[in-house]
Parts: C-alpha cells; structure tokens; sequence
C-alpha cells in the first residue's frame, strides 16, 4: 500500500514551468492587494487627522461658548469614537506582515516533489499534507485507491493531463461512413 501511495503522489506532481506560472500570479495578486491596503491605511490616517481637526474646532466652539459643555462632551465622545473605530480599520488594512515567498516556495515543494516531502515528514506533518493533498480523504479498496479527489491548486494545474484523458478514442463507436 506504501508503494501505490507513493506512486500515487508521484502521479500529482506539477509541471514546474506551471508551478512558475502559478507563482507570478499569486505574487501579481499579492502585490496588488498590499497596494490596495497600503492605500486603504492611508486614507484611514488622512480620516484620523479630519476627525483630530474636528475635535480641536470642537474645542474652539466650546471655548467661545457658541454650544454648551453637554452639546460639546456628546459630540467629543462621537469623534473619539469614530476616531477608534477608524483606527482599528487602519490596523486591520495593514494586516500581518506575511513572507509570501516562503509561502510559495514551500508549495512549489509540495506541488513538484509531493512525493519526497512524504518521506521527509514526520507522522504530524503527513497527516496535514495528506489532508492538504486530498480534502475527501482516500478509498483503499485493498488493490488500488478509489475515488481520488485532489485539493483545488493540483487538480487546476494539471488540467491538462485531465484534458489528454477525455482525448482517448473510444472504441466501438466508429464514426458512419456515407458513400
């Protein structure tokens, strides 16, 4: 069963100029995203400041006593709010700070040499990776597995190999000659 196992990881390994593939795009859509929420933190900052000069025009209209102390504290209370809330929007904007390219390089490991990263794992990390690998879990009819379902990123890269299966001709369906 080892061996067939084995076998069957050997059988998921991705093309490596797919893996490169896949790894332009996802650090193409990582990259836009942190410029994305770069330019969100900012505009969360520009929102604290607007909401710091409020609560100074705030202060000056209390002083000059165009509204009551009440009118003032409800409306201090209001900004400062707003003021946290808009800070916490900030901080969730710059998010972890996250090595994608270790990410990626250890993906490329898994999705080039899924096999190899088997026999270097410890009992734990088999576990995951099998997990990883095949989401449904696996069949072992007691000759072969049954009802193998990949993870997402493997069964897209190797469309191509589904692609080259659904080719076969099949036999006893000739097609009818006219003539």
């Amino acid at each position: 069963m080892e061996e067939k196992f084995l076998s069957l990881l050997e059988s998921l390994r991705v093309k490596q100029s797919y893996v490169k593939l896949f790894r332009e795009v996802v650090l193409d859509v990582w990259h836009g995203r942190l410029k994305e929420a770069k330019q969100q933190v900012e505009a969360q900052r520009r929102e604290v400041q607007r909401l710091k000069a409020k609560e100074d025009k705030l202060l000056d209209v209390l002083i000059e006593g165009t509204i009551s102390e009440e009118t003032y504290k409800d409306k201090l209370a209001k900004l400062k709010t707003d003021a946290v809330l808009t800070r916490i929007d900030e901080r969730a904007w710059e998010g972890d700070k996250f090595d994608i390219e270790a990410v990626l390089d250890f993906a490329e490991q898994i999705l080039t040499s899924p096999a190899k990263m088997w026999k270097c794992a410890n009992l734990k990390q088999r576990q995951q990776l099998q997990s990883l690998l095949f989401p449904e879990g696996l069949v072992w009819d007691g000759e072969a597995f049954a009802n193998v379902v990949t993870c997402f990123v493997v069964k897209h890269l190797r469309q191509d190999e589904v692609s080259k299966l659904s080719l076969v001709t099949l036999t006893g369906f000739e097609p009818v000659l006219l003539g």
